[in-house]
């Protein structure tokens, strides 16, 4: 769920609120009124802390919310095609995958020096019954040793080849949206 969903949600549910107090009296019930900020601050800490913890727990996961935790720092090797069939191998130091229950965010560096990272919305879904696929569109940064940061869209997925609540190897699959460059990544949980 978006930041902006979050707070969408809020708002109606506090509309709702409103609404059934005014149908049940006939009036407007300032009760309601006054105490819509206190409803909405508790409905929006409790799904912050839905968002950021609880979506973690082990139990949870067995009971439906299915969603991997893949938070943590990885090793990573791959290769990139460039247009023109160029080919180049990639060799991550290290990489940082910072994740809450819809967003992640991908920070790798690379044994030249150079940054790259990846920050969007992304939910999981089944991709069968053995694996897992996250799939999201994203803001691409790649920022070489001593040059200029490089920003492009890109098409990525976190394929995740184990059903597994804490995976221990994945694959990071990204394409730029102008076809210049692809990739894959295959990673370790360190």
């Amino acid at each position: 769920m978006t930041p902006n969903q979050r707070r969408a949600l809020l708002v109606a549910i506090g509309l709702i609120i409103m609404a059934v107090s005014y149908f049940r009296s006939g009036k407007p019930d300032e009760v309601v009124f006054l105490y819509f900020g206190a409803i909405a601050a508790i409905l929006g800490a409790v799904l912050w802390v839905f968002e950021n913890l609880l979506w973690q727990l082990p139990f949870l996961y067995n009971w439906g919310l299915s969603v991997p935790n893949v938070r943590g720092t990885w090793t990573g090797e791959g290769v990139e095609e460039v247009r023109g069939g160029v080919t180049e191998h990639l060799e991550a130091r290290s990489i940082t995958i910072r994740q809450t229950y819809s967003l992640i965010h991908v920070a790798i560096s690379w044994k030249s020096g150079a940054v790259s990272r990846l920050y969007e919305f992304a939910p999981f879904r089944a991709s069968g019954k053995a694996t897992k696929n996250l799939t999201f569109n994203a803001m691409y940064s790649y920022t070489p040793k001593s040059k200029q940061q490089l920003i492009r869209q890109v098409n990525a997925s976190i394929e995740i080849a184990e059903r597994a609540r804490r995976p221990r190897n994945l694959a990071i699959n990204y394409a730029t949206i102008d076809g210049t460059r692809s990739g894959r990544i295959n990673c370790r949980l360190t």
